[in-house]
């Protein structure tokens, strides 16, 4: 401890006998501030520390509890004699496409010009010496 009444959270830990983490968890469950093992508390909060930690009879586990955030199904095989029901199909694209036809006297479709933009320009001549 140092005498300005703060507290490394590594120095609580030697004192405990307990790893960093160990400590550093004990912190994060009493909201007490400390990001590493070299934030430094207060010796209240050093005092609450110890309080949770000799309060539980045993120190607190190395690593946290996972939780299941989701779980997926294993499809299970059929037992025999079974009937499994068959997939769904496929629906189809539908029927095809008819060419378009052109109109005696209608002027043939032209090749697709972009709408927006000018017209590209043509090649320049050269230019004389």
């Amino acid at each position: 401890m140092t005498s300005s009444g703060k507290v490394r959270i590594y120095e609580l830990s030697r004192d405990l006998g307990l790893d960093n983490k160990d400590v550093l968890d004990a912190a994060e469950k009493l909201s007490i501030a400390a990001r590493s093992h070299s934030s430094s508390i207060s010796d209240d909060e050093a005092i609450r520390i110890k309080a949770l930690i000799k309060g539980n009879g045993s120190t607190p586990p190395q690593t946290p509890a996972k939780a299941i955030l989701a779980v997926k199904k294993a499809e299970s095989p059929a037992p025999p004699g079974a009937v499994r029901p068959a997939p769904a199909p496929i629906p189809s694209p539908g029927p095809p496409a008819r060419p378009q036809t052109v109109l005696p006297g209608a002027a043939a479709p032209g090749p697709a010009r972009p709408a927006s933009g000018p017209a590209p320009r043509p090649p320049a001549s050269p230019r004389p010496l």
